[in-house]
């Protein structure tokens, strides 16, 4: 595992297990529930969110909770589950700049072509 998270991205070497790699991984496996086995496919996957800032990985999270509206408070944990499961599925979506890239897609999905915001979730789901 360590082979390919290093031949996918180099610069794990230079961040400290401290303050980078320790802090982001507790904080993926607090906010989504991880179990180990999902935490190694998001981490193989895309590795290079291990060096994220805990604010750029609140603010990505806080899209598919909020903005996309997964989670409510008649289904908090539904919602939840429905969110790991799209990330863990699909890491690649937590590389996505929320201001230059979910959010426009999101704007115009929404408000130009009048997607619904269930009709952008199950989108999401199917067409990552």
């Amino acid at each position: 595992d360590v082979r390919v998270i290093l031949a996918k991205q180099p610069a794990v070497l230079h961040y400290s297990a401290e303050r980078n790699l320790g802090s982001t991984i507790i904080f993926l496996v607090r906010a989504l529930d991880l179990s180990k086995s999902e935490l190694r496919s998001l981490v193989l996957d895309s590795p290079s969110i291990l060096g994220y800032s805990l604010s750029n990985l609140s603010r990505k999270l806080s899209f598919f909770v909020n903005t996309l509206g997964y989670v409510d408070d008649d289904n908090y944990f539904e919602g939840m589950d429905r969110v790991r499961n799209l990330l863990v599925g699909t890491p690649k979506l937590l590389l996505s700049a929320v201001d230059t890239g979910l959010e426009p897609r999101f704007q115009f999905l929404h408000n130009e072509i009048e997607f619904s915001i269930e009709e952008l979730q199950t989108l999401y789901e199917k067409n990552p």
